[in-house]
């Protein structure tokens, strides 16, 4: 996360997940719980992530993406308090979040938004420089999931996620109650991969 992503996290504040897929159902378990039942989505968009979010009893309005990524102005249209995006490499368009629309999002948090920022293949970069995570700009607003299956495969099912620190502990508890904790043994084998180097041989490669 610190080399590939700007990211400073302590691992405690790592929460593994089996995929993104589970990160974003803690999340919206957390966000339920302090009343926000309303979470804009990127149109179009990833309709596992909106599925997803509707059974754990979200509300999805969809906010527009252009050539410049996510309209801000119609997320604060929409009124929604959080929003989930691709910002690094949007889906399924595949352009990125510009400056100036980083920063009005950024400003948009600064002023009680929450960002949920699905980071799904972030580091694979050859075609253009690799933008900072927001989550790096801002980590009090923005919750990160990220994981191995565009990296390794998604059969692994091992991803993880860096929770806004107000709602880490909601977080873990909502993990206990889901499955009381990811496989240890891909856990494990990714470990001795990153360990041993092979990680990030296997990042050039692709």
């Amino acid at each position: 996360l610190a080399r590939n992503r700007g990211i400073a996290a302590h691992p405690a504040d790592v929460i593994v997940t089996a995929g993104v897929s589970q990160a974003l159902g803690l999340l919206a378990q957390a966000l339920l719980g302090d009343g926000i039942d309303r979470i804009a989505v990127e149109e179009p968009g990833s309709l596992g992530v909106r599925q997803h979010l509707n059974n754990w009893g979200m509300a999805t309005p969809p906010v527009t993406v252009d050539a410049a990524g996510l309209r801000v102005d119609e997320l604060v249209a929409t009124g929604a308090r959080a929003v989930m995006l691709t910002p690094a490499h949007q889906f399924p368009t595949g352009v990125v979040l510009d400056g100036r629309r980083r920063r009005q999002l950024v400003d948009w948090a600064r002023d009680g938004g929450l960002i949920g920022e699905d980071d799904y293949d972030a580091e694979h970069r050859y075609d253009r420089p690799p933008v900072p995570a927001l989550r790096a700009l801002l980590p009090e607003q923005v919750g990160y999931a990220g994981s191995v299956s565009k990296l390794l495969a998604p059969a692994l099912r091992v991803g993880w996620l860096l929770a806004p620190p107000r709602y880490r502990d909601a977080v873990v508890a909502a993990k206990r109650n889901a499955d009381l904790g990811t496989s240890m043994l891909p856990q494990l084998v990714l470990a001795e991969l990153m360990s041993t180097g092979a990680l990030e041989r296997q990042l050039r490669l692709l």
